[in-house]
């Protein structure tokens, strides 16, 4: 029973003293040239916090991924079954946060969703050496093909603080670099089974995602502390 109540006693301390010296923020940023972000960070000590951020791939950043995959690769494997470039994607990004004064370390964790559509059928059926089934007459549109890509990236971050007059409000300026160390990725036709083809293709993006997949960006940040 000692153990017992020791262990409530323990827990119950350990919540008021986080409650006590926690901050909550929320904050709205870009990653340049990546995604536009929206979060939410639970600062629970004086150098510690965890925060999550939620993100969207549109233009301007719309090809940024396959340039940055190009740069540290070759652009044959992209060009030939993406296209020119994503039509959209969706991120998540949970981070571990150590601060030093006004500088600021982490590890992060992010997910990428990326979704091409209209992927080039010729090029695709030429890289890969494959037909798309015959279609029958009754279908007098063309394939409309999609790809869609998910990638799986662990990250450090390195970041600055700006503090403002008005205490309630803080900008972060941050350098991300993360790597891709593994991906799934399907290729859907309308009203057509390619599997076969999508397996193909989902094998030789993953080779090429966990290769080339480097993702440094520039984490722009204005936050905004809910408990002052």
């Amino acid at each position: 029973m000692n153990r017992t109540y020791s262990f409530f006693i323990a827990l119950l301390l350990t919540i008021i003293t986080l409650k006590i010296n926690s901050q909550n923020n929320l904050f709205i940023g870009t990653q340049i040239p990546l995604t536009y972000n929206l979060g939410y960070e639970f600062q629970f000590s004086t150098k510690w916090s965890i925060s999550s951020q939620f993100g969207i791939l549109t233009k301007p950043y719309d090809k940024a991924i396959l340039t940055l995959l190009e740069e540290f690769g070759t652009n044959e494997q992209l060009v030939n079954t993406v296209g020119e470039a994503f039509s959209y994607g969706l991120a998540f990004q949970p981070e571990i946060i150590y601060t030093i004064r006004k500088w600021e370390i982490g590890i992060f964790y992010s997910y990428f969703f990326l979704k091409a559509e209209d992927a080039p059928k010729n090029a695709i059926e030429n890289y890969y050496g494959v037909s798309f089934p015959i279609r029958p007459p009754i279908f007098f549109e063309s394939y409309n093909l999609t790809l869609t890509s998910n990638l799986y990236n662990a990250g450090i971050k390195f970041g600055r603080k700006f503090y403002f007059k008005n205490p309630a409000f803080e900008i972060r300026t941050e350098f991300d670099f993360a790597k891709t160390f593994a991906s799934k990725s399907k290729l859907t036709a309308n009203d057509a089974d390619i599997d076969r083809i999508s397996e193909l293709v989902d094998k030789d993006l993953k080779e090429y995602y966990i290769d080339y997949g480097y993702l440094p960006a520039i984490n722009i940040r204005l936050l905004y502390h809910l408990n002052k």
